[in-house]
């Protein structure tokens, strides 16, 4: 009877819009921010979305910084593993899959040697294999979680981390796109005896931005629900939509960094609010979504690349056709893949 009482405490205190929120952030960058890319293709609607959801990826570290629990190194380190990183390599390796079917397609030579090669580089330089390169976020998550906590364990006020992220983030966007704008390799003295990628350079930048925003979500768990935090962050939004400033978070870019980061912080804020306020209660398949974002997270990514580098090849469509018959040839692949990894001996490989 206890137990009852003390599992039906906890079912009313899951904040479900945290689920909500998470599956319309990732729908919108599944079929909005990839499949546009992959189908090269714009339009009003897919504006419009740009115009409201442009925080989502600052939203995912912003959320995780919101739940951090202060834990052993040990512990942290052990719990990140199993749930970013085995998923990161077991879908880096499904990556590879693809990038060698795609070349043994193309009729080239497959030669293990320079697949290996090639594989290495695009990791160093991105992150993640080519054919899944939405798999960066886990490991930038990963070291942000770890760093965080080993520095909380150290007792360093949160405000210094936050300062020092933030100066480090803008020293590295500096230089990359200002001092070094020329350039496609950091200028020899820097690069400890040879030319450095600047792409390196700005993955460290996307960590330090990364931290940023779960420092801020740290920080803002609660605060973020005050009456005139959300009133300022719904003027700020609404100025973004005149003045749109963006960041790409992977590569830092933007036409102002200060400012990308002020509206991503807005927005993050705003819809935290109205979530929290209005939709923050089961739905059914919104909140399965959320709760079960990571499976869709890695796997849509290299859906595309498959679809697009693989079937596709030998079909010709206008844009629009294209992105339809992608969109709900994608919707079925990713419901296979949700029935596939929620079998019990595969959910550990998106990390459950």
């Amino acid at each position: 009877m206890n137990n009852c009482i003390v599992n039906r405490s906890k079912a009313k205190t899951r904040q479900y819009f945290v689920d909500n929120l998470s599956a319309i952030l990732i729908t919108y960058m599944i079929f909005v921010v990839h499949l546009t890319y992959f189908c090269h293709i714009d339009g009003l609607v897919f504006k419009v979305a740009n115009y409201l959801f442009y925080f989502f990826m600052s939203w995912f570290f912003f959320k995780s910084g919101m739940f951090y629990k202060e834990k052993t190194e040990k512990d942290v380190l052990k719990s990140t593993f199993r749930r970013l990183i085995v998923p990161y390599i077991t879908f880096n390796i499904v990556g590879i899959v693809v990038l060698a079917l795609e070349k043994y397609q193309s009729g080239g030579a497959l030669s293990i040697t320079s697949l290996t090669k090639e594989v290495l580089v695009t990791i160093i330089i991105n992150e993640a294999v080519y054919p899944n390169l939405a798999l960066w976020f886990l490991l930038s998550l990963f070291v942000v979680r770890n760093a965080f906590n080993i520095l909380r364990r150290l007792n360093i006020n949160i405000f210094v981390v936050l300062i020092a992220a933030l100066a480090c983030l803008f020293t590295i966007y500096y230089l990359c796109y200002y001092r070094w704008a020329g350039y496609d390799n950091i200028p020899y003295i820097f690069a400890w005896g040879g030319h450095l990628s600047k792409n390196i350079l700005l993955l460290v930048g996307n960590i330090c931005c990364g931290m940023v925003m779960y420092c801020l979500g740290y920080l803002l768990k609660d605060i973020q629900y005050t009456k005139y935090v959300v009133i300022t962050s719904a003027i700020v939004y609404l100025i973004h939509l005149f003045f749109p400033i963006h960041i790409d978070f992977r590569i830092i870019d933007s036409d102002n960094m200060a400012l990308a980061i002020l509206f991503s912080l807005s927005g993050i804020i705003l819809y935290d609010f109205l979530f929290r306020r209005h939709l923050n209660k089961r739905i059914s398949v919104l909140t399965y979504i959320g709760r079960n974002s990571m499976t869709y997270y890695v796997t849509h990514y290299v859906i595309m690349s498959a679809l697009f580098n693989l079937v596709y090849k030998n079909f010709t469509m206008d844009k629009t056709t294209l992105y339809i018959v992608s969109f709900f040839t994608i919707i079925v692949l990713l419901f296979v893949a949700d029935r596939i990894f929620s079998i019990r001996w595969l959910k550990w490989m998106v990390g459950k």
